[in-house]
């Protein structure tokens, strides 16, 4: 479980992660998969006791990582590395919000247009992670991360494909784990 940003405050909450991982090299190369869930619906305050649901971010993550061990330890790793993410976007966004009191019945009047964007992004990450053995099968560590995403779009320039990327959001990411080792 880590805290998880996508680009601004707004956007922070609890990602919750199941990892398996594969120690190779007497422990100083790490492969690891793993899968995730993100969910953040904000509020906004628009007058005294009174809130509006604003915008609504939703992720399914899988990531691929390849991670170096620099310290030559059984008991601790101090690992660095990254790999390939795809995750799954699902963004409800407010495009348009009006609002208006009536002194006549006392009651406010809410208008609100949303707009739903879901995609699969494709993108990479880097991390930093420390753990510590706590007995020969529990493990305690913390990790720091941060991870990129662009929207791929391809034209049709005279017969010739070109790439087209285009920034998505970022993500950064402190966490703490708990890992058994079988």
């Amino acid at each position: 479980m880590n805290m998880m940003t996508l680009g601004g405050i707004d956007a922070i909450g609890l990602h919750y992660q199941a990892r398996y991982a594969r120690h190779l090299a007497s422990d100083r190369l790490l492969l690891a998969l793993s899968a995730g869930y993100f969910q953040r619906n904000n509020r906004e305050s628009i007058a005294s006791d009174l809130y509006a649901d604003s915008d609504q971010k939703q992720r399914l993550t899988t990531d691929f990582s390849v991670l170096v061990d620099l310290l030559p330890s059984s008991r601790s790793a101090l690992r660095i590395g990254g790999g390939l993410s795809y995750w799954y976007r699902s963004d409800k966004l407010i495009t348009a919000r009006n609002y208006s009191w009536s002194t006549t019945s006392g009651y406010y009047d809410f208008q609100t247009s949303w707009s739903d964007e879901k995609e699969w992004n494709l993108g990479y990450h880097l991390t930093l992670e420390y753990e510590t053995r706590l007995s020969p099968q529990l493990a305690l560590n913390g990790q720091i991360g941060w991870a990129n995403f662009t929207r791929d779009r391809l034209r049709r320039n005279g017969g010739i494909f070109s790439g087209n990327t285009i920034p998505v959001f970022q993500s950064a990411q402190a966490g703490l784990g708990l890992s058994y080792l079988f």
